[in-house]
This record gives C-alpha cells, sequence and structure tokens, in this order.
C-alpha cells in the first residue's frame, strides 16, 4: 500500500504512523482489524481490491475517507448488480461526488465484479481460488492477476496481497498486530 502523504512524508512506517497520535482513526482501525488478514468473505476480497484500484496515484487517506461512499454507491459490493451496470450507471458514478470518479477505474470494477463472479462459479469462494495460488511467488501472482482482472498492475496486486495477507509485508516485526 502506497501510504503517500503519510510514512513517506513522516519516514515511518504504516504501523509506526498508525499507533502515533496523529493517526487518524480510519487509519487505527483500518490497521488493527484489516490489513494483512485474509478476508473471509468474497465481498471483503472484492472491496479489498477495487479499494487498492481506487488507490493508484492518489492517496490511501483519500480512499479510506471515501470509503463508505465506494462501498454504497457499488451497492455493498453486490457481485450480480455491478457485473449489470450499463452505461447510465457509470455516468451515475462519474457524477458521485463522494467517491473516486475515475472512468477507467469504474469500468475495471464493474469487469472485475465479472471475473470475480466466474471465479466463484468455478472454485466455491474466492478465498478457495486464492488459496489454491497461494504458493506462487509474486510474480507469478502478479501474472496471474494482469490476466485475469483489469487495472491490476504490479503495485495494485502486490498491495491487494499484502493487504490480504497472502504476502508478507502489511506489519512491522515488533507490530503487536504483526502475525507469523
Amino acid at each position: 500500500m502506497n501510504f503517500k502523504g503519510i510514512s513517506s512524508k513522516l519516514k515511518k512506517s504504516y504501523c509506526k504512523y498508525c499507533n502515533s497520535a496523529s493517526a487518524s482513526k480510519i487509519h487505527y482501525q483500518y490497521h488493527k482489524n484489516e490489513y494483512g488478514i485474509n478476508p473471509i468473505k468474497d465481498k471483503l476480497f472484492f472491496e479489498a481490491l477495487i479499494l487498492e484500484i481506487n488507490q493508484t496515484g492518489l492517496s490511501w487517506d483519500l480512499v479510506l475517507k471515501k470509503r463508505n461512499h465506494i462501498k454504497l454507491a457499488f451497492e455493498n459490493y453486490n457481485l450480480n448488480k455491478i457485473s449489470n451496470y450499463n452505461k447510465k450507471n457509470i455516468d451515475c458514478l462519474l457524477s458521485n461526488n463522494k467517491i473516486i470518479r475515475n472512468k477507467k477505474k469504474i469500468i475495471a470494477t464493474i469487469y472485475n465484479s465479472k471475473i470475480f463472479i466466474e471465479i466463484i462459479k468455478d472454485n466455491g469462494s474466492f478465498k478457495n481460488w486464492m488459496d489454491k495460488n497461494k504458493s506462487k511467488s509474486l510474480d507469478q501472482w502478479i501474472q496471474l492477476f494482469k490476466k485475469k482482472f483489469k487495472f491490476t498492475g504490479p503495485s495494485v496486486t502486490k498491495e491487494f496481497l499484502v493487504a490480504t495477507g497472502y504476502i508478507a509485508g502489511a506489519h512491522d516485526l515488533n507490530c503487536i498486530y504483526y502475525k507469523l
């Protein structure tokens, strides 16, 4: 996760920032309750991917502040509804100033919802698919995501894997939330 405007300015890790007095509650809660933890539900995997995609070129702070609005705009990440979005839905999303209004990111979200549905159908759940691929190297994950999804370059893929606990790096070794 690229914490532009936070850890890069402070020369701190995200863990140190989140446990400092200057951290906002949204960062602290995300760091404590989600970052680096395997989601159980398909919707949570989808949300993690969509948040990472939306963070591209922006600050993580902005994404977390808009997170609830993004979730509402995409109907609580209902994959079936999102997969049927059309031009009217896209135009509505582009006019919603409470979310990140990037057409390529919105189109990627719609496309990726369809891929999630296929993966779930073929594997029983998105987590099952992730677990089947768990032994892959980072380069193999990057190639797999590039082949399957839209707007998932190396940085988005890596940060998604870190955020969902599939590769190390979410927490400092001395962080109270670090898990082996």
